[in-house]
């Protein structure tokens, strides 16, 4: 079987995971296979499932007739492939994802884009290895990603490193590093000079950046788990264990929710005394 993508990244075409599993991929179980290209053009991926040996799954750059041409001598170096299996299902894969993300890519000022950073120019790779190691593209921590991160730590149980993520870029948190940081402590910057620069920790581009927005949604759809839905409102609180209380308002569809969660070990929910599911759907008035 072959998917070839002839748009590139990130078209609708072209798959961030290219997944083989045991049966239909579940979240929590069961073994999973997975490759990601690392490469931005035409893509092609594949799965041979022939007699004399165990499916093979791979992906590689999708050429054109004449695209390549090498003369005698010399060479030609291809994308890297990343691959991934987990017997613990999806969840299972993206938990070690995330922890090569935090291992490799994370210190105090948030998470940066890429490691090591590029200290040539290379003319072939465009914009990216233009700018200094550890800024922009090149290294630097881009602020308005780090909520997809934290959101990705708490989707799949990890709450205290979600609650991590956003401290390290959240401007109430890092005040006390305004000598380095030097920006406005009260607004989101749009990147921070990552640890392979020569500045590290050190704000660019104040105001420009809709990270305030994406951790709008991280703090109150994924922290403190209050998801508006189709189907009702959903409570899914992922907030390490120091938060032990939450008392939220939320107007939605007509209603204003007052809510208060209390940490037990449970997950119990009632509604106005009554007991519910996690979700509830609105009627006009207020609900307790």
């Amino acid at each position: 079987m072959t998917r070839d993508c002839r748009h590139g990244k990130t078209s609708h075409e072209s798959p961030w995971l290219f997944i083989a599993s045991d049966g239909g991929p579940l979240f929590d179980s069961g073994e999973v296979w997975a490759c990601h290209l690392a490469w931005s053009g035409n893509q092609t991926y594949r799965l041979d499932n022939l007699p004399q040996h165990e499916p093979l799954l791979g992906a590689g750059e999708l050429l054109g007739p004449g695209e390549i041409q090498l003369l005698p001598g010399s060479d030609y170096a291809t994308p890297q492939v990343c691959f991934s299996w987990s017997d613990r299902g999806l969840d299972g894969m993206a938990a070690q994802a995330l922890r090569s993300t935090k291992d490799l890519l994370t210190c105090r000022c948030g998470t940066a884009i890429l490691a090591p950073a590029y200290s040539t120019y290379r003319i072939e790779l465009g914009e990216i290895s233009s700018y200094p190691r550890g800024y922009k593209e090149n290294g630097g921590i881009f602020c308005h990603n780090n909520p997809s991160i934290s959101i990705a730590n708490a989707k799949i149980g990890n709450d205290s490193e979600a609650f991590n993520v956003y401290t390290r870029t959240c401007p109430a948190y890092v005040e006390q590093y305004s000598e380095v940081h030097r920006t406005e402590p009260y607004v989101y910057c749009q990147m921070v000079a990552g640890p392979e620069a020569p500045t590290p920790g050190e704000g660019k581009n104040s105001w420009l950046t809709g990270t305030a927005a994406w951790t709008f949604v991280d703090v109150s759809q994924y922290l403190l788990g209050v998801q508006p839905t189709f189907d009702g409102l959903r409570l899914e609180p992922h907030l390490p264990a120091q938060f032990t209380e939450l008392h939220i308002e939320r107007g939605w569809r007509g209603v204003r929710y007052v809510i208060d969660a209390r940490r037990t070990g449970k997950a119990p929910l009632t509604v106005d005394g009554k007991p519910r599911q996690r979700y509830h759907r609105a009627d006009r008035g207020t609900r307790n």
